[in-house]
């Protein structure tokens, strides 16, 4: 009877362990998610593009889905370049912003969706397009 109620107690630990040890989505692991922002450049009213290319300077913000976590804001590179390190598996959602004439605050969240599902995964973004 001891030597059952041992290993009940056994499995009950190593359950607790096992379940504890499961991480949730965010820093900590070893992947990265990665991409770039094309931005063009139009002339309001006339919409003539006056510029486009990729652009310094724009922020993109990471989010673990469903949670209403922000994670990280960046600011892309002179290549208009960004990345997320140091990411555990999960669903993220990375967004920027867009202008948007008709829009709260004259901008659009431009939002893209993406599961990391194993450790050390790069992901690559496609390009962000916004209007500046």
């Amino acid at each position: 009877m001891q030597h059952k109620r041992t290993t009940n107690i056994f499995i009950l630990a190593f359950s607790v362990l096992v379940i504890s040890c499961s991480k949730e989505p965010g820093f900590g692991g070893l992947s990265t998610i990665s991409g770039k922002v094309w931005a063009t450049d139009i002339t309001p009213n006339s919409q003539i593009i006056q510029d486009e290319g990729y652009t310094a300077n724009i922020k993109v913000v990471i989010a673990v889905e469903n949670s209403g976590m922000i994670l990280d804001e960046v600011r892309t590179d002179l290549n208009g370049s960004y990345k997320f390190e140091e990411l555990r598996k999960g669903v993220y959602q990375i967004w920027t912003f867009t202008d948007c004439d008709s829009c709260r605050n004259n901008e659009a969240p431009i939002i893209q969706r993406v599961e990391i599902k194993q450790r050390k995964e790069e992901i690559a973004l496609p390009d962000f397009k916004i209007i500046i």
